[in-house]
């Protein structure tokens, strides 16, 4: 592979002093505080043709074996403290042959440079030994624990939260998900603990395609293709660094993350010899190795990503899970901008040295958080998925982006005009009756994708980033899903109630006991709604209802409700007998709340109270049964014998919406089988009872995402 570039730079920026700790400089005639510095573009080539001073392999690899050799001597007296190991370190390792200069960057690791140019990196940090202890579940947080509301006689629209979360306020901000499916997930010397596990369990639950390797540079020239989501747990570090053979020369740092790929010696027992000692020698890699052991490894510069056409779709993630690889110091900036440059909509990084443990705890949180897996430490209830920005806040705002095993903290940078989502995400729903549609409320993204109903797939009339409405027939209800090219949502319950009620009005104090009678009967009372928990941000309290006071409000009954009405009986009022004439029953035809025309009739609406709690303990409702009739009367005087023919238009109301009406419902919204319930009149003091018997289904479950 033949590589060009420009070897043109800007020699007056990288004399300027920057770092994140402090400076370090040339410890052989170096420039002192010079170094720091990434002035950005490609990196310069560092052949021995700059430097005027070739080396053979063998007198290379013979340097490289010397290196690690007094590494290893050294390695017992060596202090605690990065910053007091880097200085004697630098002082020992430049007293190799064929070592030219060495220097101590800001991060204290110790960089040498031989007399060909070559760098040599020595990482101070002390070593992980080994795998990272499992991941262990611990107790969700009590802050985002729900305690169960107690009964409390009052409806909780009377105890609703500040009202800044409901079923229809938008997020802050569109959200987009990646244009394809393909994951990357690169485990650089087991650094990264049981995170790779957790985090592929989390990508394939949303049906992402996961590569997984173990960081060989062939992986790395050939893999990082076409990529929405990147992980790799890794070891980062600055190299500062001559880029001429004078002590005077100006220094850069380079920022490298170390591979899964050891150094072969000698170089031509490697297949890949050739190419490693030209990316070598065009700085897109070089050595490194831990202070206290082990073996060299090849790292990689941001270089190597520009020269290898690393590539991500637009809307994509980059998790660099390595010390100091989201520093504010120049070397590690420009490698997230050359991330950048290779189109990753967003980075996220340490600002500082990291332990294996706990970064991987975080990284494990992030990722089932975005995708709303809830595979790892689920919330109570479970948790909707949420954007990498409403992630990335809520692990800051609750104290988890920090490494438990050290001072990190993780760092997040949006590059894309949209954070990234992994999935779609269902907050709430309303079922409009009228029009037969179903309003999914939520974050979507921009491009259409299908809904599926009890599995049954639906192609939306609309879809918006936070609105997707779908038509729907009579009998749909269950478990509701927004999918994006297999993308999943969380699953959301459109509740389905069906069952039979009956309102008996008898006339026994208009026309004296016991009165004629008037019942309103359905055979099939249906209506549906949306009565799960949801959230509006990762770590909100969750809440019910249209307006996220637990008030889950019934506009219509279903269209395929069957009512009837029947009369019955001849009673006296005063001077006159009324006798109910035949037809003595009819049809009550459903019609919305919204239009009321003028024939017989029949609508539905009602209001229950599930209360805001994560578990429903107790609920009540209060429902409005309208039903019109027209029917025939004879009206006979009893004085004078006049016989009067009327079509009478009487209104009758089973329930009102005022609160001495809730009629509490068990802990499922049931409404179990009740007989003879008493119902208060609206305009008389006529008997009133009421029978229902109107069972649930398709309501949520423990596995329910809020």
């Amino acid at each position: 592979m033949k590589m060009l570039r420009p070897l043109t730079f800007l020699i007056s920026a990288v004399i300027l002093g920057a770092g994140c700790g402090p400076s370090g400089g040339s410890s052989r005639g170096g420039t002192g505080d010079g170094s720091g510095v990434d002035p950005g573009g490609d990196l310069p080539s560092l052949s021995p043709d700059r430097f005027g001073a070739a080396l053979s392999d063998a007198e290379v690899d013979a340097t490289y074996q010397a290196i690690a050799t007094r590494l290893d001597s050294l390695r017992a007296s060596l202090p605690d403290s990065r910053a007091e190991r880097a200085t004697p370190l630098a002082s020992e390792l430049r007293q190799i042959p064929n070592v030219l200069f060495t220097h101590v960057s800001g991060d204290h690791n110790v960089t040498l440079q031989l007399r060909n140019g070559t760098p040599y990196l020595v990482l101070t940090a002390r070593r992980p030994q080994g795998r990272a202890a499992p991941i262990e579940s611990s107790p969700t947080p009590a802050s985002e624990v729900v305690s169960p509301d107690q009964p409390s006689g009052l409806s909780s629209s009377e105890q609703a939260l500040s009202g800044s979360c409901n079923g229809m306020s938008p997020a802050d901000g569109d959200e987009e998900l990646p244009s394809g499916d393909q994951a990357l997930l690169i485990d650089v010397q087991s650094l990264g603990g049981e995170a790779p596990a957790a985090i592929q369990a989390a990508l394939e639950n949303k049906h992402y395609a996961v590569t997984t390797s173990l960081g060989s540079l062939a992986d790395l020239r050939s893999k990082v293709k076409d990529i929405d989501v990147f992980w790799i747990g890794t070891h980062g570090g600055i190299s500062d660094l001559n880029i001429g053979p004078q002590p005077t020369s100006p220094i850069i740092s380079v920022f490298g993350l170390m591979t899964g790929e050891p150094i072969v010696i000698p170089c031509s027992a490697s297949p890949d010899c050739a190419i490693n000692r030209a990316d070598k020698a065009a700085l897109r890699i070089f050595p490194a190795k831990y202070a206290e052991g082990g073996p060299p490894y090849w790292a990689i510069t941001r270089q190597f990503v520009r020269d290898y056409h690393w590539q991500f779709h637009q809307q994509s993630i980059a998790y660099l899970d390595g010390c100091s690889t989201g520093s504010s110091s120049s070397p590690a900036q420009r490698l997230r901008e050359d991330l950048k440059r290779a189109m990753a909509g967003g980075v996220l990084g340490w600002d500082e040295e990291s332990g294996v443990g706990g970064a991987a705890q975080v990284a494990a949180m992030f990722f089932d958080g975005v995708a709303g897996a809830n595979l790892y430490q689920p919330a109570t209830p479970k948790r909707r998925p949420f954007n990498a920005a409403h992630i990335y806040q809520w692990l800051k705002d609750t104290g988890r982006d920090v490494d438990s095993l050290g001072q990190a903290h993780l760092i997040y940078e949006q590059y894309s005009a949209q954070p990234l989502a992994l999935a779609p995400s269902i907050k709430w729903m309303q079922m409009d009756e009228d029009q037969r549609k179903l309003h999914l409320f939520g974050d979507f993204g921009s491009v259409m994708g299908m809904v599926s109903i009890a599995q049954q797939s639906y192609t939306p009339t609309s879809w918006t980033a936070h609105e997707v409405v779908v038509e729907i027939g009579s009998t749909a209800s269950g478990v509701v899903v927004a999918k994006l090219r297999g993308h999943e949502s969380n699953r959301a319950p459109l509740s389905n109630w069906q069952g039979t009620i009956q309102e008996t009005w008898t006339g026994s104090d208009t026309f004296g006991p016991p009165g004629p009678t008037y019942t309103a009967s359905c055979s099939r009372l249906h209506f549906r709604a949306d009565a799960h928990a949801y959230r509006c941000k990762p770590g909100d309290l969750v809440v019910r209802g249209d307006a996220g006071d637990g008030i889950v409000v019934v506009r219509d009954a279903v269209p395929d409700t069957q009512c009837t009405w029947t009369t019955a009986g001849e009673r006296t009022r005063n001077q006159t007998r009324t006798i109910f004439r035949p037809p003595n029953t009819g049809q009550l035809p459903w019609y919305p709340n919204s239009r009321h025309p003028t024939q017989p009739w029949v609508f539905f609406m009602g209001r229950i109270d599930t209360g805001n709690a994560s578990v429903i303990t107790s609920a009540r409702m209060t429902f409005i049964l309208n039903y019109v009739s027209y029917f025939n009367l004879r009206q006979i005087d009893l004085i004078t014998g006049a016989i009067y023919d009327t079509q009478s238009f009487p209104l009758f109301n089973a329930g009102t919406p005022t609160l001495s009406s809730w009629y509490p419902i068990d802990p499922t919204l049931a409404f179990p089988a009740r007989t003879g319930i008493p119902v208060r009149g609206v305009t008389d003091h006529d008997t009133r009872t009421l029978d229902f018997n109107v069972p649930i289904s398709g309501r949520e479950t423990a596995d329910t995402e809020s």
